[in-house]
Parts: C-alpha cells; structure tokens; sequence
C-alpha cells in the first residue's frame, strides 16, 4: 500500500512541474477517444540509467530499463472497473510475449496503476518505436498507443493530453502511478 501511497504524491506533484506539450500521433480505440473505458495514461520507453543519475521508479533497487520501464493505466470514470484476466502487449505482431493482468486487480475512479517491465516482461522498444494495447480477456482492443522511433530522450514518458483528443505529449520526469 505504500507503493500506491506513493505513487499518488507523485501523480500530484505532476501538476506542479512544467512540462512543453509536444502532440505525437496516437491510435486510442482505433482512432476514437474513448474516455469512458481504462485507458493507457502514460509509458516510459527509455528511463534513466543509473550512471546518468537515473531514480527507482519502482523501488526495487534496481535503476534501468530492464525494471523501470512502464505502462500506466488510468480509469477516468466514476465506477470502479476490474482489469482481471485483462492484457497488456507492446507489438501485437512480435515484441514481447503479452502480460496476463492478475485476478483481483481494480482500479478505482480517477485512479492510476503503473506495470514496470520487472513485473510484466514487456520490453518497449526505444529504436524502431512500439505499440502499446490493452485488451479485455476477450481480446477486444480497450485502449493503443503508438510511438514514434528514437523520439523521446531519456527520462522523458509518454503522457495523454485529456484536453486535446488523448494525444501524446512528452513529460519529464515521468509520474508512474
């Protein structure tokens, strides 16, 4: 519980930090903004390593790619909604094999849950860029974000934009959770 404590201070202090809007093509639903569904909120392709003055996103102690990477999901509506069983997957067509969300997983209104690399073993691709989907049990297309090759620093994730049709923009640091 502390981890979500945790990363709850760290979705406030996002509203505190200056960060330049910079749009990035997005595929949410095939195109369509869907706001009323669990969406991908925020990943992070290229995290900091520990020689460049990384952090531990996600307190394992260990500060690199192979554990700090994330997907971030969001549930912007006002009901409670359980991600059990669903799928997370970074290349529908190749890439890493996909991660079954475990049972007894929910995420509450207006909240947000972060899967690190560690956990998942999905590994986001910096280089030719990726496709990120979420999918129900049912292998029905929740949400999907795709991002451009060699574009982000390090350090920098990959943010919604809620104002401008859930187009990405880049932010750092990145606020998993």
């Amino acid at each position: 519980m502390r981890r979500v404590g945790r990363a709850l201070i760290l979705c406030a202090v996002l509203f505190f930090v200056p960060f330049s809007y910079l749009p990035i093509s997005t595929s949410a639903n095939g195109g369509d903004w869907n706001p009323s569904n669990i969406i991908i909120s925020e990943i992070l392709a290229s995290p900091q390593g520990e020689s460049y003055g990384g952090s531990d996103l996600n307190g394992d102690g260990d500060i690199s790619a192979d554990s700090d990477q994330y997907i971030e999901l969001w549930n912007p509506t006002s009901e409670p909604i359980d991600i059990s069983n669903w799928w997370l997957d970074d290349d529908p067509t190749g890439g890493s094999q996909p991660c079954s969300i475990g049972w007894n997983t929910t995420i509450e209104p207006d909240a947000r849950i972060a899967f690190f690399r560690d956990r998942t073993g999905i590994a986001l691709d910096y280089w030719p860029g990726d496709t990120v989907q979420l999918r129900m049990p049912d292998h029905t297309i929740v949400d999907s974000i795709t991002y451009p090759a060699e574009d982000s620093d390090y350090n920098y994730s990959y943010a919604r934009d809620f104002q401008n049709n859930g187009e990405l923009y880049k932010i750092n640091p990145p606020t998993p959770g």
